[in-house]
């Protein structure tokens, strides 16, 4: 947490920060703020309002991944989704998604994340994931905003943060023109 100090993030968020990670290591079960108030002397309030707040986790994954990463490794990025089932009717983000567990359209969640793999120490750290927001169409049209609108735009906005990587890998999937357009472009190389 040291390199953190230079971060816009306050002392305060960063101790709670420390103090998130250290419970989330030690505790066993479901992780939810009522779970976790019983474990440190912070109260379920407390968790409440810090995770209202902004915290920047791109940049606090990057600098987990350069602690253990050999500065002149090679690295990958690899983008997917992750479909999570869920049977409530008035969760945020609630839709229609492809489960590639049960290999249909599923009523659930999902997230799109993207992820940095060291190539030479097979290390990986989740940099970004992102829940795609409900009601975008699937299909990808030129003229619609879509799923793939979406996720390229998560893409795009790591982009910058990531200049040393070339090359970034998707499942058959994002094998749509919008996605290679948009990334070779910026000079980078897909792989799907």
């Amino acid at each position: 947490m040291s390199r953190l100090h230079n971060s816009p993030t306050g002392r305060r968020q960063q101790r709670f920060i420390s103090e998130v990670l250290r419970v989330l290591l030690t505790h066993l079960g479901r992780a939810n703020f009522t779970n976790l108030a019983h474990f440190p002397h912070l109260h379920e309030h407390t968790f409440r309002r810090h995770f209202s707040c902004f915290f920047d986790w791109v940049s606090f994954n990057l600098v987990l991944f350069r602690l253990t990463l050999h500065p002149q490794e090679r690295q990958i990025a690899v983008f997917d989704t992750s479909f999570v089932s869920k049977s409530s009717k008035h969760t945020y983000g609630l839709d229609t998604f492809f489960s590639h567990v049960a290999k249909t359209m599923r009523t659930g969640l999902e997230i799109s994340s993207l992820d940095i793999i060291g190539v030479g120490s097979r290390r990986a750290v989740a940099v970004d994931a992102t829940q795609t927001t409900p009601g975008f169409s699937v299909r990808a049209d030129e003229k619609s905003y879509s799923r793939i609108d979406f996720y390229l735009e998560q893409l795009t906005d790591l982009l910058p943060r990531l200049p040393s990587i070339r090359y970034y890998i998707g499942d058959g999937y994002y094998a749509k023109r919008k996605i290679f357009n948009a990334l070779t472009a910026c000079g980078k190389q897909v792989v799907i």
